[in-house]
């Protein structure tokens, strides 16, 4: 599964899709919604689901 962002032409893919793979996580999407025990090791660009919308909804 993934998803195409229209606006940007972007497409978003699982990482798990790629194994043996090294991938540098820089970002977090919807990150009010995710448990409070949750949380990347590295530090990351974090955005709330709001500012998400927000973002792509100015494009």
């Amino acid at each position: 599964m993934f998803y195409h962002l229209l606006p940007n032409n972007e497409y978003i893919l699982p990482a798990g899709l790629f194994q043996d793979q090294a991938f540098h996580l820089a970002s977090e999407i919807f990150i009010d919604e995710k448990p409070d025990y949750y949380e990347l090791k590295n530090k990351t660009h974090k955005m709330t689901g709001q500012e998400v919308f927000d973002l792509f909804r100015n494009k």
